[in-house]
């Protein structure tokens, strides 16, 4: 539908790859394009306790790519991540009572409603307990159903050794499940290039079937920070919405 709300979704090949990372830098790029995004990583688990509340520390850095600080950044990081669980594991193990896929449903098209675009990030890898009866993967095919959103699935992997296997495995599922990815991003976690890095984007485009791969660089300054920023970017287009409101709601 020509009026469906945007929803880009970043999910990763597996845990710690640098999802979090990736949907900062969407959320600062499509800011910084005057885009009304909102910004949502609905499931969060292995989240700290500070004075009686469950702090998700990716909430928080979603929060902060918003622009929030202070109080408003306390108010929105509730609103980022509703569902929160201390104990490290995949959601769907570590919450007492995870909602439903049909719950996310609502609560993502509900938080889209009004906006230029929604911003999500998931939690592991595709293939893990995650809402009360499915996973990752199952909440993208309920989302890609929903006609008042454009799903579009961002793949984010590690740079470095095992990313091949991992990435195109990934990208298998989908496909398998229907889903074709936006574009696959693969993550620098630290500095230096590894020998492997080198060749893993074509490998993986070869054995995938799927474009390039682009590197995003690891953060370490305000250069490198804009220099990701703009790959990041790249890799999803101009998604231009027709206001400017940067508060959560």
């Amino acid at each position: 539908m020509s009026d469906a709300i945007p929803c880009l979704f970043v999910v990763g090949t597996g845990t710690d790859v640098g999802k979090t990372m990736v949907a900062a830098l969407l959320v600062e790029a499509l800011g910084a394009r005057a885009v009304d995004v909102a910004v949502s990583k609905p499931l969060a688990s292995g989240c700290a306790r500070q004075g009686g509340r469950l702090i998700a520390a990716d909430a928080i850095r979603l929060g902060r790519a918003l622009g929030l600080r202070g109080a408003a950044l306390a108010r929105a990081h509730d609103v980022i991540s509703p569902w929160r669980a201390a104990a490290p594991l995949a959601p769907g193990l570590a919450l007492a009572r995870p909602p439903s896929v049909a719950e996310l449903v609502r609560h993502l098209v509900e938080r889209a409603r009004g906006r230029g675009a929604l911003l999500v990030e998931g939690a592991g890898g595709l293939v893990l307990p995650y809402a009360r009866n499915g996973t990752v993967l199952d909440l993208l095919g309920a989302l890609r159903r929903q006609r008042a959103l454009h799903l579009s699935v961002l793949l984010v992997g590690a740079a470095g050794l095992g990313t091949i296997n991992h990435t195109c495995l990934s990208v298998a599922a989908l496909r398998a499940a229907g889903l074709e990815p936006h574009g696959v991003l693969l993550s620098r976690g630290q500095r230096a290039i590894t020998p492997d890095e080198r060749g893993n984007p074509a490998a993986i485009a070869r054995l995938g079937a799927v474009a390039l791969p682009v590197v995003v660089p690891h953060v370490v300054d305000d250069a490198s920070h804009a220099r990701a920023r703009r790959i990041v970017m790249a890799c999803v287009g101009d998604r231009r919405g027709t206001a400017t409101r940067r508060q959560v709601r």
